[in-house]
């Protein structure tokens, strides 16, 4: 196990990916969006707008700073089987939300395979840590994470009530 440095271009990755985000959806949406806004979650609604009104060179320079990013990131794990960071800001959030995004966003954005696993309980919730690993390793992430769960055993007991309901 290495600490490993990551990219300066990591910085800004969150903003980055909403921007690209709500562009694509926009696209994808658009056409039923305004004959229908009525059809939309308002929080949906307000990420179709951002999308909507986000100039071209805005979302140009959004995609050139993902394509830098994912090469960088696939530099990063060459030399590595694994990164392992947090799943999430804290523990598992309740039913009404999936949470925040902030720790997922970078794997999503560079396309990489990532998984998470639970490690320990907080107020009865799941604390997460999760893989990530190169370009179409998926195999070796899984693996990876069935060593560090055997390895760390964690001891979880009951799921809590709020998530047992769902």
């Amino acid at each position: 196990i290495e600490e490993v440095a990551l990219p300066a271009s990591f910085a800004n990755v969150v903003s980055l990916h909403r921007r690209v985000m709500a562009v694509e959806a926009a696209q994808y949406h658009q056409r039923r969006f305004r004959r229908h806004p009525e059809d939309y979650d308002p929080c949906f609604s307000a990420l179709l707008w951002e999308g909507i009104e986000c100039s071209a060179p805005e979302y140009a320079r959004a995609k050139e700073h993902q394509a830098r990013l994912t090469e960088e990131m696939h530099e990063v794990l060459e030399s590595i089987d694994a990164l392992i960071c947090p799943a999430a800001t804290g523990p598992a959030p309740s039913s009404e939300t999936t949470g925040d995004p902030a720790f997922n966003v970078p794997w999503s954005f560079t396309g990489l395979p990532a998984v998470s696993f639970p490690v320990e309980l907080a107020d009865g919730l799941p604390v997460a840590v999760q893989l990530v690993g190169g370009p179409f390793e998926e195999r070796a992430v899984f693996a990876a994470a069935l060593w560090c769960e055997e390895a760390l055993a964690p001891n979880l007991g009951e799921p809590s009530e709020l998530h047992r309901k769902g």
